[in-house]
């Protein structure tokens, strides 16, 4: 640990539509799409955490399944969003 994460905005993130976001091990980025017409914020962040939480998986080589990756990270979205 101690690596710093790189986040960027990319303007072509994927050819897969429903992509809003992408994690690359090799190079500590977390990538996000910029935002374009009929992609909400709300999306757009649901997608960083999602990404951030592929980070912390792989980092602590946790092992988690791709379905657990979702829910924790759009639980950690649901909790900052609501926060008061």
């Amino acid at each position: 640990m101690g690596n710093d994460i790189t986040v960027k905005r990319v303007a072509h993130l994927t050819s897969d539509a429903n992509a809003y976001g992408n994690w690359d091990e090799s190079s500590l980025e977390i990538q996000i799409q910029s935002e374009k017409e009929g992609v909400s914020q709300d999306n757009l962040l649901r997608a960083f955490w999602h990404e951030a939480m592929h980070s912390v998986d792989d980092t602590l080589s946790l092992g988690l399944k791709h379905k657990d990756i979702d829910r924790i990270g759009q639980a950690i979205h649901q909790i900052l969003k609501t926060k008061r």
